[in-house]
């Protein structure tokens, strides 16, 4: 099995991970291709940001947003709103970090990679990347934000120019 954040859980892994998925995503926005949506589904629907599944023309499509980190609460709120307070979410896995090992401080607990694991060159490409989700759904910037577009993603390219209309749109 090749390395990945779930056969090598370090910060290293996890960081070279999701660089070259970013970059794939990169080469997939700037890829030519007949469907902005078919393209989204060509990648299990994995890279689609939560803006695009919410809204379209600017408009909210969807009745309910729950957030992920307020999932229990929110959708046992939800379920009492139709009255159907006995549908409950499924417990199919928790979420006790990757199996690994590297321990949390003092714990046998295998370490949690968690965001503050990531560097914050893969931090900008994120809010980069999925800027309105993150104005939209009112998530906070981490990234220091030092290094330009340029830097980061390399050459012109209509993923570049996309990416410098919505930072003038964000200004």
């Amino acid at each position: 099995k090749e390395d990945s954040p779930e056969t090598s859980p370090s910060r290293e892994h996890l960081n070279e991970w999701a660089r070259q998925k970013l970059q794939e995503r990169r080469d997939f926005l700037d890829a030519p291709r007949p469907s902005h949506l078919k393209h989204y589904a060509d990648h299990g629907g994995h890279w689609i940001p939560q803006y695009d599944f919410c809204y379209s023309d600017g408009r909210q499509r969807v009745q309910h947003i729950l957030r992920f980190e307020n999932l229990d609460e929110e959708f046992d709120h939800l379920m009492n709103v139709y009255n159907l307070s006995e549908v409950k979410l499924p417990r199919l896995m928790t979420s006790g970090g990757v199996e690994g090992e590297e321990k949390d401080e003092d714990s046998t607990k295998p370490k949690k990679l968690t965001r503050n694991d990531l560097d914050d060159d893969i931090k900008q490409m994120l809010e980069i990347l999925y800027t309105d989700d993150f104005q939209t759904f009112g998530y906070s910037r981490e990234s220091k934000g030092d290094r330009t577009i340029e830097e980061l993603w390399g050459p012109e390219s209509m993923f570049l120019s996309l990416v410098k209309r919505l930072r003038s749109l964000w200004s």
